[in-house]
């Protein structure tokens, strides 16, 4: 009896997001942003294949690039006031992937 209370309340939990609906505020444009975008409550960073810019949130003003070495970033999330993005040597063979670690003060991306 209790795993069916359960379940019940799991599933109208599921049902009421079912059709929830994202509104968008507004628009930031960056081209920078080939491959993602991250956000930390001040700032969002959009990031290329060989680099990362910084932008303010309530200006929309670019107020920073990334500085250190780059070939191919291709995502990014924050981790412990950290944005860190998966890096790959594409397209070259053998195929080489790591983690670079952008510091989002001094916005030095390193291995």
């Amino acid at each position: 009896m209790k795993l069916w209370l359960a379940f019940l309340l799991l599933a109208q939990g599921v049902w009421v997001g079912v059709g929830a609906q994202w509104k968008a505020e507004r628009k930031l444009p960056a081209p920078e942003a080939h491959q993602a975008a991250a956000a930390d409550g001040k700032f969002v960073y959009a990031i290329t294949s060989r680099g990362i810019a910084k932008y303010d949130r309530k200006s929309g003003e670019r107020v920073g690039l990334s500085q250190g070495s780059a070939k191919h970033l291709n995502s990014g999330f924050f981790w412990k006031g950290k944005l860190l993005c998966a890096h790959s040597n594409y397209p070259l063979k053998p195929e080489r992937s790591e983690i670079k670690v952008l510091d989002t003060d001094s916005m030095q991306l390193t291995t």
